[in-house]
């Protein structure tokens, strides 16, 4: 795909324009320095991929990966058992705007943006969210229990609704069970 393509070429540093919307059909893993600029434009997941589950995820960010979102535009995943528009897993992501939305599935644990062994999210704008039936948790910003993460948070918005088997509603969590999230 031409946006893989663009940040697999980008030298560490480099900021990668969108020219156009694009819809993936993979995950992004980001290994190096880069800046994505959505400029407006949207990246959509049109399918998801097995691995213990239906998931869906946009950026994987591991070790040695340092991952800036800057510019309007939205970061959507395919609707699935477990959706992260940001995986930090490792890495880390610094997110200055963007519209980040994880829809679910029946049996959905959604976390729009994620954190796991030892990776670093900076929250200083953007709007993000994730709405399904939940019956196992779920939350907009997670760091993971056992292997966690740090998230912080300077600014954006947050919004999520998760309706239960029981019909009970929730208006989402900005962290579910154990972890850390900095609110700043």
């Amino acid at each position: 795909e031409l946006l893989a393509a663009e940040i697999a070429a980008a030298t560490p540093g480099t900021t990668v324009t969108l020219k156009g919307d694009v819809q993936l059909g993979t995950f992004l893993t980001i290994d190096k320095d880069v800046t994505i600029d959505l400029k407006g434009k949207n990246i959509t997941t049109v399918e998801t991929w097995e691995e213990g589950g239906s998931n869906s995820y946009i950026f994987h960010v591991t070790g040695g990966g340092d991952l800036t979102l800057k510019g309007e535009g939205r970061v959507e995943t395919a609707p699935s058992d477990y959706g992260m528009c940001v995986w930090a897993d490792g890495g880390k992501v610094t997110i200055e705007s963007g519209d980040y939305y994880s829809p679910g599935l029946e049996t959905a644990a959604c976390d729009c943006i994620y954190a796991k062994n030892g990776g670093v999210v900076i929250i200083n704008g953007g709007k993000f969210g994730h709405s399904g039936p939940i019956t196992n948790g779920g939350a907009v910003v997670n760091s993971h229990n056992s292997s966690p993460g740090l998230i912080t948070v300077n600014g954006g918005t947050f919004y999520g609704t998760l309706v239960y088997e029981d019909g009970d509603i929730d208006n989402g969590y900005v962290v579910w069970g154990e972890g850390a999230v900095i609110l700043e």
